[in-house]
């Protein structure tokens, strides 16, 4: 974001529950109201809110897991995938193999367990290419991406 944006900012709303849509909708109504131009989650069901405050205020968003694009198809700009069955099939070989090692087996771009669902048809072909490069550098290692935790900020 900051590549493209330097005075842009991220906000976060803990909803402190994974299963309520209401109040997914009820935190991204409150950061569109202060000028959120995207929304998007980490919180499971209750994130199907935020793409019905998406589709009420006609903002973007994104999807978040798998490809929610269905949830909200005139707003969602791509969903990051996590694509746990690709993991498990994957630790199921290790296991048959006799390979599987007490270690972390982390999930990322650069071993497929992690992608970028299909662009929204609004997403220019030069922001598409762009993404794209920004996926292969951090695929390739040359882009650490940071492990950042968010804060919220009072209501």
């Amino acid at each position: 974001m900051k590549s493209v944006n330097p005075k842009g900012e991220v906000e976060v709303i803990w909803a402190q529950t994974w299963t309520d849509p209401a109040k997914g909708k009820e935190a991204a109504l409150q950061l569109i109201a202060r000028g959120a131009d995207i929304v998007t989650h980490a919180a499971n069901i209750t994130g199907w809110g935020v793409f019905e405050a998406a589709k009420e205020k006609n903002v973007m968003a994104l999807g978040n897991y798998s490809d929610e694009s269905d949830r909200a198809p005139d707003n969602i700009l791509t969903s990051g995938v996590l694509d746990f069955k690709k993991g498990y099939d994957e630790l199921g070989r290790m296991v048959k193999a006799g390979s599987l090692k007490p270690t972390v087996y982390q999930a990322n771009i650069a071993n497929g367990d992690v992608y970028l669902a299909p662009y929204h048809k609004s997403v220019p072909e030069d922001v598409r290419k762009k993404v794209d490069g920004v996926k292969a550098k951090i695929a390739s290692g040359e882009l650490k991406i940071p492990v950042i935790m968010y804060k919220s900020k009072k209501k």
